[in-house]
């Protein structure tokens, strides 16, 4: 909702100290409403189950608070003081509420939409400010654009969907705009900080279009001065686009820039080809950079994962395990092995690898249950100094999923003591699928129609999964047809990484690394001398297009990774090994 600055005045609230030293300022309009606003807001705020917890964290946390005798919902952020140092900084610049307050004032003066404030609070200490409030009221009907993000993608594709993307991104290249001319830098410029409420359906020419609202919050992060230049503006698109790369196509980004820049007449005169192409190379940097700080999720309890200790043991899991199997891991972590040796996968010195199955409450997951342990003197050595082989695996496939790597979801890693020098790693159980030279052994005896076309859909799906895990700059050391998996579907063919033990995630992939990676995989497919020129072509134009090379220059590709594999075809026959 737009707020009316007069609304906004500090000079107008009216104070109200409540029994807990925390004192209140509203604005007139919520005093004369609701006398009583104060105390519901501090009974929230001290006691969680007085309102839903909508976002939680170590700073901060969001409730959303009914008040049924205003007939109105409100937003509390509770931000929280933990030192002496924020406590000065609060009395030097104010608190975080107050300075969002003052945020939400201007932006109303220059005309840019936001949450309507409710008031503020701030828990005094002396003349220290600690733990304050901000009060919003709720926008009806209104959503994140990440959460609406996620329903266009979902959404089965038809004209009325594409019709909402690119109304969407035409409305949003349009504010984005205003919001810079504005003068508006918001720090921390994403998608969920973006609230979208639909207005009223309106008739447009190919049926009822509802056009899209947009309304910037999370305002302590928002830094306000002259309109932006051409710098600071391609640094905000570029942290906006960040989390948005992966989902949206190469042509509505471009769609997106031309309608920016055309209400952008203020920025200087740049071919807008060149600017595309910079922007996109500076999205993927800044998401790699924030995915790269966001790999070590997977290892602290969130809203994710959870870590739990328990006599010398660590346990690392998902969110979506119930806190009584976790339990159970945790006190014995070889019963899932014991439940599945009926059912091995892999058995040597190094591994043990069984389908067996996790859960409690009636409620179970069929999984694939590892138990790792160092073999040889020198590893035994190193496992004190370095992590374990499962715990690298979890961190790992959470990693490859964060980037969209198709790989078995890592569901729990158990860490017993170090003086038992082993690890467990519990991992999604991928139905239907089989490794890469069990299929095309499998394809090897249908019928020639039926085995040109899954070829040619293995083909793309493989040369996608490699060409992204290069593009995101993962290497695999040992990328062969036992370490990729193929799941078969009525009208597609899946590829999956399912072991990550030689996968290496880099700062950056150079072209030798590449290239070995593609020759380990060219000499396992040897291994099927049916598989034709064709198809190899088919998978290696598929990988130029993931890792964003050009198909048309496929040619050198094929040389030296041709070259490559012959080497190792000439070692395994001089070590008398058979191609794995």
């Amino acid at each position: 909702m737009l707020v009316a600055p007069a609304a906004l005045n500090m000079e107008v609230l009216q104070a109200m100290p409540t029994d807990d030293t925390v004192v209140w300022h509203l604005t007139p309009q919520w005093r004369q409403r609701l006398p009583d606003v104060p105390k519901a807001l501090a009974r929230a705020a001290a006691q969680r189950g007085a309102a839903c917890v909508v976002k939680d964290g170590p700073h901060r946390t969001v409730y959303r608070v009914d008040l049924p005798q205003a007939a109105r919902t409100v937003y509390l952020k509770h931000y929280r003081c933990h030192s002496l140092a924020r406590m000065i900084a609060h009395a030097l610049r104010g608190s975080t509420a107050r300075r969002e307050w003052h945020k939400a004032r201007e932006l109303a003066r220059r005309r840019i939409p936001t949450v309507q404030p409710v008031g503020i609070g701030e828990r005094k200490k002396g003349p220290l400010v600690s733990d304050n409030y901000f009060v919003s009221e709720a926008v009806p009907e209104a959503i994140t654009l990440e959460e609406y993000g996620k329903r266009l993608l979902t959404a089965a594709p038809s004209a009325a969907v594409a019709r909402q993307r690119r109304l969407l991104c035409e409305q949003l290249a349009e504010w984005t705009a205003k919001l810079h001319r504005s003068g508006v830098d918001h720090h921390d410029f994403h998608a969920g900080n973006i609230l979208l409420s639909q207005s009223p359906a309106r008739h447009g020419a190919n049926g009822p279009v509802r056009p899209p609202r947009l309304l910037l919050i999370d305002l302590p992060e928002v830094v306000l001065s002259r309109p932006l230049n051409l710098r600071r503006s391609m640094a905000s698109l570029a942290m906006l686009g960040a989390g948005v790369l992966e989902h949206v196509s190469r042509s509505e980004r471009f769609r997106f820039l031309k309608i920016y820049l055309r209400h952008r007449d203020d920025l200087p005169k740049i071919p807008i080809r060149h600017l595309a192409g910079r922007l996109d190379a500076r999205m993927f940097s800044r998401a790699q950079r924030v995915l790269r700080s966001r790999d070590k999720r997977a290892l602290r309890t969130n809203r994710d994962f959870v870590c739990l200790h328990g006599g010398g043991t660590t346990l690392y899991a998902v969110r979506d395990l119930p806190s009584e199997t976790l339990r159970h891991l945790l006190r014995d972590p070889e019963a899932p092995l014991r439940q599945g040796f009926d059912r091995p996968l892999k058995l040597s010195q190094r591994t043990m690898l069984v389908e067996s199955t996790i859960g409690s409450d009636g409620r179970n997951w069929t999984v694939a249950y590892k138990r790792c342990r160092p073999q040889g003197l020198l590893k035994r050595w190193l496992y004190w100094a370095r992590p374990s082989a499962a715990r690298r695996s979890w961190q790992l496939g959470h990693a490859l999923l964060s980037r969209g790597i198709a790989t078995a979801r890592p569901l729990a890693m158990i860490q017993p003591p170090r003086r038992t020098q082993r690890s467990y790693l519990a991992t999604a159980w991928i139905a239907g699928g089989q490794n890469l030279h069990l299929y095309l052994w499998q394809l090897a005896t249908m019928p020639p129609a039926t085995r040109r076309l899954r070829l040619a859909q293995t083909a793309e799906s493989l040369g996608r999964l490699v060409g992204r895990m290069h593009r995101w700059s993962v290497s695999h050391r040992d990328l062969k047809g036992c370490n990729l998996m193929v799941v078969e579907h009525r009208d597609k063919v899946e590829s999956l990484l399912v072991d990550v033990d030689g996968a290496r995630l880099r700062r950056r992939l150079s072209h030798r690394v590449r290239v070995k990676n593609l020759a380990r995989l060219a000499a396992s497919i040897e291994r099927h001398p049916w598989v034709s020129h064709t198809v190899r072509l088919r998978f290696l134009k598929a990988y130029l297009r993931a890792s964003g090379q050009q198909p048309q220059c496929w040619k050198p590709w094929w040389r030296r990774i041709r070259r490559h594999a012959d080497r190792h075809l000439r070692r395994f026959r001089r070590r008398n090994q058979p191609v794995a």
